[in-house]
Parts: structure tokens; sequence; C-alpha cells
């Protein structure tokens, strides 16, 4: 969805055309988002019309941590920072305009490493994190504080993009592909670790005494554990317990959290979602040992006391927010103050593209 809400804020702003790239091409994509070229077509396709800028983000980019990917059935290695630095690297060789936009920077940089990010980030023209802990950890590597500024999450405007009526039409057309009744309420679990499912299991249980409605086991990660967490747990219950089986797109998730009474999980825009369509929302913390990008949107919209740290204490945080006659308003008008934090940054983006 990132290139989905990228292209509506800047092309409000600037009539353009958008290429896509990753480190490997994809013609069929998972969405129905454009073709998508790898790094190594760069070079063909600026040769035919130079690019005006270069755009990175969002997600976790701005790190030294290895990630995995399958080819031909065997796990293999991105080399370290490959992600963000390849891209910025083509983008000095040929003097075309770099920005990093709305990203999260997960963890503290070794000394080594601050100086790695200062040589290539000094190059961008701005410098936009998602949260107040990656801009922490940006400057103290020694960025030039100039071009770093403060945004929020791109996702954080998808009721400007997807309205709620729409995906409530959305929702009642899924209920036969799903085999479901989305008009009785209803929560939504999503887990995406193998970490502690026992107890995962245990505090649904005690969930489920209580709340009278549906609980949907709901993948919003196909690239993490969600559907095989959701598979080995589903045998536990019965009635009222339910496993969305079928591959979603991200609209299908979207129209789904957007129904719910409340979202539970350990993704960051499962609970992006919910906030958007005044749905109450549990974060789920998969990284409670450090300071980690659900710490950041969580203080972002005040809500911290919504995000566990340790699976005992979800069914407990449950019952509170669902008392909590608040939280929306609260999350509600945090958003409209984010909104128009992220469009200030596109006009600022869009201005700086302009100039070149």
């Amino acid at each position: 969805m990132f290139p989905k809400i990228f292209s509506y804020a800047i092309k409000k702003r600037i009539d353009c055309d958008i290429d896509l790239y990753s480190m490997h091409e994809c013609e069929k994509p998972y969405n129905d988002n454009t073709h998508v070229y790898s790094f190594s077509q760069f070079e063909t396709n600026n040769s035919k019309e130079k690019y005006d800028a270069l755009v990175i983000g969002g997600g976790e980019f701005l790190h030294f941590k290895p990630i995995e990917f399958l080819e031909n059935e065997i796990i293999m290695h991105y080399p370290v920072g490959y992600i963000w630095e390849k891209p910025l690297e083509m983008a000095i060789s040929h003097n075309i305009p770099s920005f990093i936009n709305c990203v999260g920077a997960p963890f503290d940089f070794t000394v080594n490493q601050s100086v790695q990010l200062r040589n290539i980030l000094n190059y961008c023209k701005i410098i936009a994190l998602r949260d107040e802990f990656s801009e922490k950890r940006i400057i103290a590597a020694g960025i030039d504080p100039v071009k770093v500024c403060l945004a929020a999450d791109n996702l954080c405007l998808f009721n400007q993009v997807y309205s709620l009526s729409e995906l409530t039409n959305h929702k009642s057309e899924l209920e036969k592909k799903c085999n479901s009744n989305f008009t009785i309420p209803y929560i939504v679990i999503q887990y995406g670790t193998s970490y502690r499912i026992e107890e995962i299991v245990k505090q649904i249980k005690i969930i489920k005494q209580g709340y009278q409605g549906n609980i949907y086991l709901l993948p919003v990660n196909y690239c993490h554990d969600d559907k095989s967490f959701a598979d080995s747990i589903i045998s536990n219950f019965s009635e009222g317990v339910y496993e969305i089986k079928e591959y979603l797109q991200p609209i299908d998730m979207m129209s789904i959290i957007a129904g719910a009474e409340c979202f539970l999980g350990t993704s960051l825009h499962g609970n992006l979602t919910a906030i958007n369509y005044g749905v109450k929302t549990i974060g789920i913390d998969m990284y409670p040992s450090f300071v980690s990008k659900m710490d950041g949107i969580f203080s972002m919209f005040g809500i911290e006391r919504y995000l566990v740290p340790t699976p005992e204490g979800i069914a407990a945080a449950f019952y509170e927010i669902e008392s909590d006659e608040s939280v929306v308003s609260t999350t509600s008008k945090k958003l409209i103050e984010i909104q128009e934090i992220l469009n200030r940054y596109f006009d600022d983006l869009s201005r700086f593209i302009k100039e070149g």
C-alpha cells in the first residue's frame, strides 16, 4: 500500500509518472500496483528518460540487519544496507535528487554505521522519519539535522484514499469468499510470530469468555508467520472463533479491520488501519526489549497504554479498551493532526522535486 498512498499524495501536487523499484522484478504484483522493476533495470530505464527524483520508503528501511529471501528454495541474504544504500548509489551516480520518505530506523547505530550513513544520506535533500525514536537515532548518527524532519507513516492517509463506505461495501462482497457473516459484531486478531503461541491461545479463550461477538484470526502479513499462527491454533476453538483462510488483497484486509469492533495485533499497519476508521486497537509488541516502531506509532497517537509488551496482558488490555469511551475520540483527533503534518511534508517534498 505504500506506493498507493504515496502516489495519491504526490500526484495531488505534481503531474508525474512513478516507476516502482525493488531488489527483484515483479511483473505480476501482489496487488494492483504497476510493474515493479529490479534495481538492475534502473540504468536502462533512466537512459530512456532521465528521472527527476528518487524516493525511498516507507517501512523499516534504515538499518544494518541482514534481510533473508528465498531463491530456488534456498535462503539467501541481501548485503547489509542494500535496500536503501544501493538505490541511493544509483541516484548519486546519475545526479538525481533523492529523498527518504517517512521511513523507520528501528535500531541504534554504531560509530562505523553512523559514518556509513552520513556518507550517503547527506546527499539526500529530505530525510523524513515516521516516528520520534527514528528521528532521534538518525540525528544521533550525525546526519545533517537541517535535512531531517519528523513526519509520520504515509499510511496515516488511508482514509483519504479509501472511504469507510467503500470499505464497508467491499466487506459485504467478501462474505461469500470468506464464508463469513460480517454483520455479526466481531473483533480481529492477528499475530505475526510463533513466539509463545500457547499463551496467545489462553488469552483468546479469556477474551471469548466475556465477548459475545465473533473473533476472526486474520493474516495481515503473508511474509511473516500470520497464517501459520492462525493455522496452528484454530483447532483449539469451536464456535465463535474463525480463521480467514483465503488469501486476501490488502484492501480486503482493510475492509475487514475497518468493520471490526477492535483490532489486536502485531501489525503496525493493521493498527493504523483500525485508527483510520475509528476502530479500537491494541498493539502486541513483538520487540519489547527495545524501542520499536510500535512504540513510535502508539506514542504518536497517545495510546501507549494499549501497546502490550507481553502476551499475558492481551485479554486485560482488551477488556480495558472495550469500556474506554474516549480512546477513539483521542486517536481520531490525533489522526487529523498527523494528516496535517503529512500534508505539509508532501507540500515540501513536491516543491523540492519541482526545483530539481
